[in-house]
């Protein structure tokens, strides 16, 4: 029978290795750190084009660049993300990634508040400003600010009748494929 050893340099290796990758002794008491994640920081949530649903039967046009346009529609496209955020959740504002090359046409990105009552009753209310592009070429981006900023909330009570609600964004594609849509980058911040 053969003796295999392990040289005097792999063992100094693998225990040095072993040795700095063990816990100090002390850590397993200790409560762990709270996050430093907090209500001053903003945080960023996307919305791509391909989370957005027509409302209506037609579709859109995904391109090679990962856009999407309404070229192969004979009307307007209209379609719907929704926004999921907690509640709670204190909005800043949203960014529209796009590319407007029409002249005519143009993009249009709305925040918007979709309500439903204890009685039965529905609506739908935009929320701050919308957007709208100007047929500038090239890609670009727009910010929108809620002013004052939005806390999310998916119930309230008003005379006596009890309110859900829940959030999301509509856009509209014009029927051209120089208007293409990429994607909504939300603000947000956490309150508690």
């Amino acid at each position: 029978m053969r003796d295999q050893r392990t040289s005097r340099i792999v063992c100094t290796l693998a225990a040095l290795v072993l040795a700095v990758s063990a816990p100090a002794p002390e850590a397993g008491a200790q409560d762990a750190p709270p996050e430093n994640f907090g209500t001053q920081d903003t945080i960023h949530l996307f919305i791509s084009a391909e989370e957005f649903r027509p409302t209506s039967s037609v579709s859109y046009y995904h391109t090679t660049d990962n856009f999407w346009t309404g070229k192969s529609v004979m009307t307007p496209l209209y379609a719907l993300a929704p926004l999921r955020l907690p509640a709670g959740a204190l909005v800043e504002g949203y960014r529209v990634l796009y590319d407007d090359s029409d002249a005519v046409a143009n993009l249009r990105v709305f925040f918007q508040r979709y309500w439903v009552s204890s009685a039965g009753s529905t609506g739908t209310s935009d929320i701050g400003p919308g957007f709208e592009s100007s047929g500038q070429p090239g890609v670009s981006t727009a910010w929108i600010d809620l002013d004052p900023d939005i806390t999310v909330s998916y119930q309230y009570h008003l005379f006596a009748t009890t309110y859900w609600q829940s959030y999301g964004f509509q856009v509209l594609l014009p029927q051209t494929e120089y208007v293409r849509f990429r994607r909504v980058l939300v603000h947000w911040k956490r309150q508690v």
